[in-house]
């Protein structure tokens, strides 16, 4: 059966996963976007930078 956990060097299961990467990851790659000079960034503009998902960009960036 398919999951989304990754096990770690230790075969340890850490938590679920995506092809875009951990939640962490992602956060960090959605901030290093937002942070890329000419700015105002436009949400697309941003996952495409950060090759995250818009839904999980929406959710990163505050309101």
């Amino acid at each position: 059966m398919p999951s989304n956990a990754e096990e770690s060097s230790w075969g340890v299961r850490t938590g679920r996963s995506s092809a875009a990467g951990s939640a962490a990851e992602k956060s960090l790659r959605v901030l290093e976007a937002v942070a890329a000079p000419g700015g105002p960034h436009r949400l697309t503009d941003v996952a495409a930078a950060a090759a995250v998902p818009k839904s999980s960009t929406f959710r990163v960036l505050p309101r």
